[in-house]
């Protein structure tokens, strides 16, 4: 019972703040409303954006292993460690001018809109094709 409340609580979550961030991101950037309202076939590309410039989840909570240095700083092992999604989708070195939203990035399976690795939510495919389907 506990895991498919988490089950729903999750799916529920994702996908109401998937679409509010789509909803509120394409009001903010008329020009990218437009051209969505002209071409629906950038809806998946809008909202591959709208997950990696405003993700559902922005942290992700996780507890190293093992020691690791990560940027030239020593995570020690069994600690506790936050891993910013927001941070990681502006990664100027995987998304060049990743401060603006922009529409035409190409950035389907490069973001962390969803999480990642072995934490990729199980519901990811769910969500984005809810988002698409509200649009």
């Amino acid at each position: 019972m506990n895991f498919a409340n988490v089950m729903f609580d999750g799916g529920h979550i994702s996908t109401t703040m998937t679409v509010a961030n789509a909803v509120d991101l394409l009001d903010l950037n008329p020009k990218a409303q437009a051209e969505v309202r002209a071409d629906r076939s950038l809806i998946g590309p809008a909202v591959e954006e709208v997950l990696r410039h405003r993700p559902p989840i922005t942290t992700g909570l996780r507890a190293s292993t093992r020691e690791v240095e990560v940027a030239g700083v020593t995570i020690p092992a069994h600690q506790h460690v936050a891993a910013s999604f927001c941070s990681a989708n502006r990664d100027e070195r995987q998304f060049p001018d990743a401060e603006a939203f922009d529409i035409h990035r190409n950035s389907e399976g490069r973001n962390f809109g969803f999480g990642f690795g072995t934490h990729h939510c199980i519901g990811n495919a769910l969500g984005r094709l809810e988002t698409c389907l509200v649009l």
